[in-house]
């Protein structure tokens, strides 16, 4: 019923998500570092599926209790009730006024339910229950004609044991319902928004890859991932918030001397990029797959603060989400001529409402945990002795820059057999560039890779090796330079507080 109720009316959130993440923000960071480092981008409806069944134990739990004490069953829902009002109004999107009634009506209508349900409870058991039946042995019932033996209750029930399992379900059906139709509105409101407005045109396209960007080898990653298979990490539970565009408004505050407010128009007609970005979740194990590159279209951040007048002592640029979340990078980043831009296209398209519509930051060579705040609706000037942005209070490491990587993908043909074999990979470094990836079979030498082409030094590259391989088991090791020379470190390292390190490394068996 909530969930119905947050999708016709913006100032209710979903309560399912809002006490979902109340609970991860309680939660150790370790524990919320775990989930994602298991579960990936299905964290999320992990969660939701625990919360759910807790919830449903607990009311079960609350019914069997309810059914011998009535005021303990009123309590519970008040407290449900209560509870989903503090939860839901800590969205900056919440208008506690309506989230108390929803909350009230519905913790109302579940009690109402559960109450009905009690009260049935008793009566289809009397007539088909035996757990509920009286013990063996005549009864005497009174009737005009003097006593008689007789069923006990049997006279007084209101509903079968189908009628009571039909209502049961019916509740139950009714429930699930309503949760899917909410679902389908908050989506139905986040798509339409979407449709109000169209990307602008950028002056300078970037160029599409060329078959010299890219390696034919099967099962590599793409030069450019579609939007659709772009990994997400974020705090959200149940989708992304729904954002009206026409009263959205992009504010830009803080250590500045002229405060600014964008609203989307505003920010459409401004003069527009589109760069090539890879970016990386800090969670990403070694050889993982929470990286991505794309092509990112919107305003370039410098502009927007040369527009304010930063301060000289603000050290520290932060975005801060509709839903409250935020990220804090260093001001020098957008200074030193790294490509950092508040987006509002991706591939070549609106952004999708997963990955921040209607805007979001993009900074190259910075993990997304200090910089990709998605859902942007206010740009802060600050200073890090001052403000700790959303991950920086849980132990994360404050800078975040994006660490040498490379990754094996593929082999070919697969499985492999003895003789010559292709493997293929990825490779990135952020505003460094690949200069070099390096192949190591067993403890043999290591040897150098071919590199395909560079869309730019903010992105990826692929590499391709020719190996002739023995018949057997074979453990092949990658490793990549940077621009500069610097070969990415060798130290195993797990994420948290900082990213992973180490060489990516494959278990190989050769048929022969």
């Amino acid at each position: 019923m909530t969930e119905w109720w947050s999708g016709l009316a913006r100032g209710v959130p979903s309560l399912v998500a809002a006490v979902g993440q109340t609970a991860i923000d309680w939660s150790p960071p370790s524990l919320v570092h775990l989930g994602i480092r298991l579960l990936g981008h299905h964290d999320k409806t992990f969660v939701v599926g625990v919360e759910l069944v807790v919830c449903a134990v607990a009311a079960a739990w609350l019914g069997i209790a309810g059914s011998r004490r009535r005021g303990l069953l009123l309590a519970g829902f008040v407290g449900f009730g209560v509870l989903g009002i503090l939860a839901a109004s800590r969205d900056p999107q919440a208008q506690v006024a309506q989230v108390v009634v929803a909350c009230a009506v519905c913790a109302a209508i579940g009690l109402a339910v559960c109450t009905l349900l009690l009260l049935a409870a008793p009566r289809a058991a009397a007539v088909g229950d035996p757990a509920m039946a009286p013990p063996p042995g005549p009864v005497r019932s009174q009737g005009p004609g003097g006593s008689r033996p007789g069923v006990a209750g049997s006279g007084s029930a209101l509903v079968g044991r189908r009628g009571f399992l039909a209502l049961a379900g019916g509740a139950g059906v009714a429930a699930v319902a309503f949760a899917a139709g909410g679902r389908r509105l908050v989506r139905q409101a986040a798509v339409a928004t979407r449709r109000r407005v169209s990307l602008p045109p950028v002056s300078e396209p970037v160029a599409a890859p060329t078959t010299a960007d890219t390696v034919a080898i099967p099962g590599v990653s793409p030069i450019v991932v579609p939007a659709k298979d772009f990994y997400r990490i974020d705090t959200r539970l149940l989708g992304p918030p729904t954002v009206d565009v026409d009263s959205w408004r992009l504010k830009l505050t803080g250590k500045v001397d002229h405060p600014q407010v964008f609203t989307w128009d505003q920010l459409a007609a401004m003069p527009m990029v589109e760069e090539y970005v890879t970016l990386q979740c800090v969670s990403n194990e070694v050889g993982g797959d929470l990286v991505g590159n794309a092509s990112w279209r919107g305003v370039r951040l410098g502009d927007l603060l040369d527009a304010a007048g930063v301060h000289p002592d603000a050290d520290q640029v932060v975005g801060r989400a509709v839903d409250g979340f935020t990220a804090g990078f260093p001001v020098a980043a957008v200074r030193d001529g790294r490509h950092a831009i508040v987006a509002i296209g991706m591939d070549g398209d609106l952004l999708p409402l997963e990955h921040g519509f209607p805007a979001r930051l993009i900074v190259a060579g910075l993990y997304g945990y200090v910089s990709g705040t998605k859902w942007l609706t206010e740009i802060e000037l600050t200073r890090f002795d001052s403000y700790d942005a959303y991950w920086i209070t849980r132990g994360w490491d404050r800078m975040g820059p994006i660490q040498t990587q490379s990754r094996i993908d593929a082999i070919a043909p697969n499985p492999p057999v003895a003789g010559p074999c292709m493997l293929g990979g990825v490779a990135w470094a952020p505003t460094r560039g690949i200069s070099k990836v390096e192949i190591q079979v067993d403890s043999g030498p290591w040897a150098e890779a071919q590199l395909a082409g560079a869309l730019s030094n903010d992105t990826w590259r692929q590499w391709s090796y020719r190996w002739i391989a023995s018949a057997g088991r074979h453990l092949v090791r990658v490793r990549a330079s940077d621009g500069a020379g610097q070969v990415q470190s060798s130290v195993d390292a797990e994420p948290q507080p900082g990213p992973a390190t180490g060489y990516h490394t494959v278990g190989i068996t050769v048929g022969s």
